[in-house]
């Protein structure tokens, strides 16, 4: 007889459905990207620079976003922080399905970095409340696979609705973003529950009050793990920002085989959240960090050095399997060496390194390619930043060893 887990007959199953849900509406903001830029490039006349452009103001205002947000949801509870910023997102989506140009996209751009950032930290933090230590890679690895969904449907849908709208269709998609959006920030609103809120007695208010947000702040574990993250939020936006528009415009590889291929990737995707946790539960947080990054180099260097079609195969299918499990890791550990109550704001932190590498490297990339004449030295770029996530990788391990693993949170 199969023995469920003691928190699949709690409130905890609810909040991890809840932050699947809160994962697919980050995955259409990062993903949804992808499949439709090429679509958007040619109806609102965009440069490669103005496309990297665009990436880069959403992940700006991301990175404060997540910052700002998860560091108030460890003093104010998720519940009304979460669930607000996804109704924002929703309706940053549903903007860009009207715009009329690229100055109103930007704007959308901008208030959708605000909704996905203010909602992701928040509710990736909750996870440490709810979950114990050695089950937490699970729970993120489960809740990351909404973003694998948000990379796999689009791809799915969008060679039909081109058939059926023309170009276009890029509008449908991501309207039909903005209210699955919807349907998610209010059962949020519903669902989301912090127990170490609701369980606080004035003693801990006020300590709590005297130590946020310094406790993690000053946590040098908190900052590593941050500057991984952004390494990784590096090479991950390069992929999902030109990786189809590299395929279509230097190969001319057809909308919808680079729609095939998300759709691969988005399937493998789903369970390689559970896989890259489970292993950090095992391995620990370190190897994970370094297996991960030596997996997706493989993938860089064949987009960069040996790009055809089986090297793009071979690509996506390893950046389907390594696309979130940084995240998947960093979600895992926040609550590991910080109380779990500022584990929002360990996350926060985290994610904001990776808003950060997310920013700055679409607009570098664009640039480059503007330069160059051609995105293939684009992924040299991704390149560096798995070698240089690497050598950080290590320094983690060391750095593990130096406390007991008792002593973890």
């Amino acid at each position: 007889m199969i023995r469920l887990p003691y928190w699949f007959k709690t409130h905890a199953l609810l909040i991890l459905i809840i932050a699947l849900f809160v994962n697919l509406v980050q995955g259409f903001f990062q993903f949804g990207y992808n499949i439709t830029i090429p679509l958007m490039q040619d109806s609102l006349g965009m440069s490669y620079t103005q496309a990297g452009a665009l990436m880069t103001i959403g992940w700006g205002t991301r990175t404060i976003s997540n910052l700002f947000f998860g560091t108030l949801s460890a003093r104010f509870g998720p519940k009304i922080i979460a669930s607000s910023n996804v109704l924002l997102a929703a309706l940053a989506m549903v903007v860009i399905a009207f715009t009329p140009n690229y100055t109103i996209t930007a704007l959308a751009m901008i208030a959708m970095g605000i909704g996905t950032g203010g909602s992701i930290s928040p509710v990736m933090g909750l996870l440490s409340s709810w979950f114990k230590t050695h089950d937490r890679g699970l729970a993120a690895g489960i809740a990351s696979s909404g973003t694998g969904l948000a990379f796999t449907v689009p791809g799915v849908i969008l060679p039909f609705l081109l058939v059926a709208i023309g170009t276009e269709a890029w509008r449908t998609i991501w309207f039909s973003f903005g209210f699955i959006s919807l349907l998610v920030g209010i059962a949020s609103f519903l669902i989301i529950y912090d127990p170490n809120k609701a369980s606080a007695s004035k003693k801990v208010v006020r300590n709590l009050s005297s130590s946020w947000p310094i406790e993690v702040f000053k946590n040098s574990f908190v900052w590593l793990l941050a500057y991984l993250a952004f390494w990784s939020g590096w090479a991950t936006t390069i992929f999902a920002a030109f990786s189809g528009l590299y395929l279509a415009n230097t190969f001319h590889i057809s909308i919808g085989t680079i729609s095939n291929l998300a759709i691969m990737a988005g399937i493998v995707s789903i369970g390689s959240g559970v896989l890259w946790g489970r292993i950090s539960d095992y391995l620990g947080r370190g190897p994970a960090f370094l297996l991960t990054f030596l997996v997706q180099t493989v993938a860089f260097v064949l987009l960069w050095l040996f790009p055809s079609l089986p090297s793009f195969i071979v690509a996506y299918l390893i950046m389907g399997l390594t696309l979130r499990s940084s995240y998947v890791i960093c979600a895992a550990s926040a609550g590991d060496y910080v109380p779990t109550k500022f584990a929002p704001a360990a996350f926060g932190l985290m994610a904001t390194g990776a808003s950060l590498g997310s920013a700055i490297s679409p607009l570098i990339s664009g640039i480059t390619a503007d330069y160059t004449g051609t995105l293939q030295w684009a992924f040299s770029l991704g390149v560096f930043a798995n070698f240089v996530s690497i050598l950080g990788a290590i320094y983690l391990i060391k750095k593990e060893k130096t406390i007991p693993l008792a002593e973890r949170r």
